[in-house]
């Protein structure tokens, strides 16, 4: 009976430390990391538009797609991310246009297939992890 009291004195005195671990590695929010790529559409650079990356809490960071068709965006929840691209919407005014000249602006604008812009649809993903990370985007 000596012996067993050492050793539950030792197991209580490290059950609430071992409590304490586990409260704090559950509790901790997941971690995120940064994503950054090219997007290209019909195999040549998509030249404006924005990136939106939709993790598991719907959270959505997003990120404009710069003339050379490059994105980046951080802080993405780490784990799998749905991914949407969405373009500006076009707005023709007759006789406005262009710089004033009244041309219609989707003579030279691209259209994307509006399944590009549904998360559930787009078919794109991400399997995020911390850090930083190369995620091209390559639209048909």
């Amino acid at each position: 009976m000596i012996l067993r009291q050492p050793r539950v004195a030792v197991r209580a005195a490290c059950l609430p430390g071992l409590l304490a671990v586990m409260m704090l590695a559950g509790g901790c929010a997941p971690g995120s990391g940064s994503v950054s790529g090219t997007v290209t559409f019909q195999g040549k650079p998509l030249t404006t538009g924005t990136v939106v990356f939709y993790d598991a809490a719907n959270n959505s960071p997003s990120s404009p797609i710069q003339p050379d068709g490059t994105y980046k965006i951080g802080k993405v929840a780490t784990g799998q991310a749905r991914i949407v691209v969405m373009m500006p919407m076009a707005i023709y005014m007759p006789g406005g246009g262009d710089a004033g000249r009244g041309q219609d602006p989707s003579m030279n604008k691209v259209f994307l297939p509006p399944k590009y812009a549904d998360p559930g649809q787009s078919g794109l993903t991400c399997d995020v992890k911390s850090g930083s990370q190369t995620h091209n985007l390559q639209l048909d």
